[in-house]
């Protein structure tokens, strides 16, 4: 009998906060897990946050792999974005592939691990299946199930898929799979399933994320919610701050939203005090209704009304169509 944990998006990066908050996350998993070789991992797909991941990230992931945990990994290819180099067709998850006990899943496969038929759906780049002359994913991934899997019952479903309706344009529907729609688990959408590691926006924060643990003999599933080891704040110019937290255990980090009338003024004087550790996810004015929003180094001064409609989706309740309908307004504008 072993037991099987899934986690969901990883997203490993380099860029701080993120970094150091994920450092805090595998340190919390090794102190709840033995990872001995009674475990499996098996991660739902974006273990790196970009396909050509720096050297010095993927050292530290072999490192863990290889020296840190005596158990089985699997993990899943996360989608084009995070996963495939186009012009190469290298994974990024293909830097650890040589390793003995690492199964890196780039196909549609069944698995079966003592008593538990699993299915395992990995993103697909686009290439794969138009060059095989489908006309979509659905029609692809429908096609592929009849001709290996028809009529097989499966007692879990682990993909890299957007299943649920959403603001995204790549759903794919899986009720033919003969599945438990229960346990059907997936990553990809932040906000549904298990989450991810870490949230990746402020829209994440709202969402309880979780590892779930299977026992592979019995089949019976738990889910335990992830500390939340990165926090988004917010620090008013010129205030003070705190950069990290504690709870003797673990530190919990910080990632602020600035309120201040100059932006340019505002970062000096909290990088003046604080050095690196100090990091902006946004700027805002609280004089003027303008999202200054700072992604890697640099400052967008304001945000399309593409962008605003895309910010206010994330952070509200919204039908996809209704979604669709307004972006394509916006577009034609």
């Amino acid at each position: 009998m072993k037991n099987l944990i899934i986690f969901p998006d990883f997203h490993s990066t380099l860029k701080e906060p993120f970094h150091l908050a994920q450092k805090e996350f595998l340190k919390y998993v090794k102190t709840v897990y033995t990872l001995n070789k009674d475990y499996i991992l098996l991660s739902l797909g974006d273990f790196f946050d970009k396909y050509n991941p720096e050297p010095k990230l993927v050292s530290e992931a072999i490192h863990f792999l290889e020296n840190e945990t005596e158990c089985e990994h699997i993990i899943l290819a996360g989608n084009n974005t995070h996963e495939v180099n186009n012009l190469t067709g290298q994974y990024a998850i293909q830097n650890l592939e040589a390793l003995e006990r690492i199964k890196c899943i780039y196909e549609i496969r069944r698995m079966q691990i003592d008593n538990l038929n699993i299915l395992l759906i990995p993103a697909i780049p686009d290439k794969v299946w138009r060059k095989q002359e489908y006309k979509s994913f659905q029609e692809y991934l429908e096609m592929k199930i009849a001709t290996e899997y028809n009529d097989m019952e499966f007692d879990y479903v682990f993909g890299h898929l957007n299943i649920t309706e959403s603001m995204f344009s790549d759903f794919v529907n899986i009720d033919f799979i003969n599945c438990k729609k229960e346990n059907i688990i997936c990553g990809h959408i932040h906000n549904k399933f298990l989450g991810s590691v870490l949230p990746m926006s402020i829209a994440d924060t709202k969402y309880t994320s979780q590892i779930a643990s299977i026992n592979t003999e019995t089949k019976a599933i738990e889910k335990f919610p992830i500390p939340q080891f990165l926090q988004y704040n917010q620090v008013t110019y010129p205030n003070d701050c705190e950069l990290t937290e504690t709870d003797g255990q673990f530190t919990y980090y910080n990632y602020f939203e600035v309120l201040c009338e100059d932006s340019k003024i505002a970062e000096k004087y909290y990088k003046d005090k604080y050095g690196k550790g100090f990091c902006i996810y946004k700027f805002m004015n609280p004089n003027k209704n303008v999202i200054n929003e700072k992604e890697e180094g640099r400052i967008n001064e304001q945000l399309s009304n593409k962008d605003y409609l895309k910010l206010y989706c994330q952070t509200n309740t919204v039908r996809a169509s209704i979604y669709k309908y307004l972006d394509k307004k916006l577009g034609a504008n």
